[in-house]
């Protein structure tokens, strides 16, 4: 007869993240949250640690708040007024930023626990629109996952038990999925097809990650696709569908892409296989050409009808 052999699950790794860290990263990003007036000190309440949106109080609670704080800040980045010192500041180190990203530069991130046999340095790249949204997804199973780590927790069930010691792993799994997707070679591409390599096997050195580099390589991320793309795409003008300038769509963005090479590259191509920042770039550089060939023609011919008119 098999002996059952009951062994004591491992604790979550994600306890061990510095306080010190995350709170001060938290604290960082609220000041600039309210200085850019994206939320008041009220809005913020509930998804601090231990609020009503985000019951619990360790990693998971302020790694959350963490990413709530990021989403903030990406859709405060850009937005016209009066700037205070801390906003001119901000706005400083977020321009130095986007414009490395719109050069596909890539941010070093030196780890702060590295394993003996795993890499000293990550460098996390701009990524495509297909690789950003691929993030998205897995961001929300992520969310999903740690909210269920967190019901399970307060049960004494043992079956539960070791259903929250599974779901740790599955988020684990999938946080060194994320990593190796912003930190592949294959930049800007994902690493994978999701389509044929449903459950890819990331780099055995992510799967082992210190969670305080993971925020590490998350702050990155945000910094060189969030940040930048929210600050360039508020400098992009597309026509709409009725020819009209608008904000546009990314469908409208991605077909006037292919339009401009006369369909030789399809608009799949771009979306797949060019960083999402550097295309708004070339954009921005097109309409800035644009813009100063009609005014020198206009200026043109202002002063060609002025010489007539004497």
């Amino acid at each position: 007869m098999a002996r059952t052999v009951t062994t004591r699950p491992r604790p979550s790794r994600a306890r061990v993240i510095p306080a010190a860290h995350l709170k001060a990263e938290c604290g960082t990003l609220e000041r600039v949250v309210r200085d850019r007036k994206a939320a008041t000190d009220a809005e913020l309440a509930p998804h601090r640690p231990g609020g009503a949106e985000n019951p619990a109080a360790d990693a998971f609670g302020w790694l959350s708040y963490y990413r709530h704080l990021h989403r903030l800040h990406a859709v405060a980045v850009g937005r016209s007024g009066p700037a205070s010192p801390a906003i001119a500041e901000a706005r400083a180190v977020d321009d130095a930023i986007v414009l490395g990203a719109l050069r596909d530069d890539a941010v070093c991130v030196t780890l702060a626990q590295p394993t003996p046999d795993g890499p000293q340095q990550l460098m996390v790249r701009p990524l495509s629109e297909v690789a950003l949204r691929h993030l998205d997804a897995r961001d929300d199973l992520l969310r999903c996952l740690a909210r269920h780590a967190r019901q399970l927790q307060a049960s004494e069930n043992p079956e539960d038990h070791a259903l929250r010691m599974r779901v740790v792993g599955e988020l684990s799994y999938h946080q060194a999925v994320c990593v190796w997707i912003c930190t592949s070679d294959a930049w800007p591409r994902l690493p994978f097809d999701p389509l044929e390599t449903p459950r890819p096997d990331p780099p055995a050195a992510l799967l082992v990650l210190h969670p305080e580099d993971i925020v590490r390589v998350q702050a990155a991320h945000h910094r060189i696709n969030a940040v930048a793309l929210a600050v360039t795409r508020q400098l992009v003008s597309l026509p709409d569908a009725d020819g009209r300038e608008s904000g546009g769509s990314w469908r409208t963005f991605f077909a006037l892409l292919e339009k401009e090479t006369h369909h030789a590259i399809p608009a799949a191509h771009f979306m797949r296989d060019r960083s999402l920042v550097s295309l708004l770039a070339s954009r921005i550089i097109a309409t800035d050409a644009e813009r100063s060939t009609y005014e020198e023609a206009k200026e043109k011919a202002e002063e060609e009808a002025r010489s007539r008119g004497r």
